[in-house]
């Protein structure tokens, strides 16, 4: 059985703007908040005085005890009747991460975008129940959901065309979140990310910087699907983590839809002849068949960010493969 949590009442500050909501405190709640990109932002807010409340289907206790104590974490198994209405009734923001899966595990899939729709569709219902609506802030994907692109970066005003089921639910997801922004008034940020670097990629399934600086360090062979000349745009999740927790903070979190990413491109060659030069080791390689989801080109143009919301990356390719170089070290 759950353990529950004190509620204790939002608090709010009398010159409300218009477009969103000032709290005097952020409160919290991460869906899917111990995967990859859900423990960054745990860790930001662990160093922060906000309470959070983080729920997944199989949540990492060790990770939270270790790394971000002061955050409530709570399985989706077992809920008693009641307790999540409590939770989203507590927050003021709502991170939705959750997923169910990515884009290689997602690549063949014959099963329709369901799984992700049904889950963001329950808590959206008890969002626009609640007395005072929290924002929810979606956590989409660039690359997947516009598809085979130009050779440029690619705005959120080009047509949406993905290739694999993983971007298709996200898609979907997107338009449910459109559609209840427009006729029942969700306050709702979609947020199409770029390719997120960081430490919590290390034992994970994907991620070409994280996985080539431990085959750099450790000896590990890595796997090149193609010709190695696939275009990506990186950008840093603790930067990312930490930005988006300041705008909201400051109440400068927008309703929209916004690109997140450097806006420059790197083939996994070139990135790994960086992770060479930073750690001084070579990496075995070998080159696999080219998989027919693997997008050529995947750049996003974040300026709609960059003037709406003040996203304006720091960190460079170069200072993540140093970073976590430094970690596994």
């Amino acid at each position: 059985m759950l353990e529950k949590i004190q509620i204790e009442p939002r608090l709010f500050c009398k010159d409300q703007d218009l477009t969103y909501d000032r709290y005097v405190e952020p409160r919290y709640l991460l869906v899917g908040g111990t995967g990859f990109l859900g423990k960054h932002l745990c860790e930001a807010i662990s160093r922060t005085n906000c309470v959070a409340t983080t729920i997944s289907r199989n949540p990492d206790v060790g990770f939270i005890k270790e790394y971000a104590s002061s955050i409530h974490s709570l399985s989706t198994k077992g809920f008693e009747p009641g307790f999540l209405e409590e939770q989203i009734q507590a927050s003021s923001h709502v991170i939705f991460t959750a997923g169910s899966g990515n884009p290689v595990s997602m690549s063949t899939s014959k099963e329709s975008p369901s799984t992700g729709t049904i889950l963001l569709r329950h808590i959206t219902d008890l969002i626009l129940d609640a007395h005072t609506p929290p924002h929810l802030i979606y956590i989409s994907s660039g690359g997947q959901i516009y598809g085979k692109i130009p050779e440029r970066p690619v705005s959120e005003t080009a047509e949406t065309n993905p290739i694999t089921v993983y971007g298709r639910e996200k898609l979907a997801c997107e338009i449910l979140l459109n559609h209840l922004s427009t006729s029942e008034g969700l306050k709702s940020t979609i947020l199409r990310l770029a390719n997120p670097v960081g430490r919590w990629q290390f034992d994970g399934k994907y991620g070409l910087v994280s996985k080539a600086v431990k085959a750099a360090h450790c000896g590990e062979t890595l796997n090149i699907f193609g010709r190695g000349q696939n275009v990506r745009d990186y950008f840093d999740a603790d930067e990312f983590s930490e930005f988006l927790l300041k705008i909201i903070d400051e109440g400068r979190l927008k309703s929209g839809t916004y690109n997140i990413g450097s806006g420059l491109g790197h083939t996994e060659t070139s990135i790994i002849k960086m992770v060479e030069s930073v750690t001084g080791h070579s990496i075995k390689t070998a080159t696999c068949p080219k998989r027919d989801f693997d997008l050529p080109y995947s750049v996003l143009d974040f300026d709609k960010a960059k003037i709406g919301l003040g996203w304006e990356p720091k960190v460079s390719v170069f200072s993540m493969i140093s970073k976590l170089s430094k970690l596994i070290n």
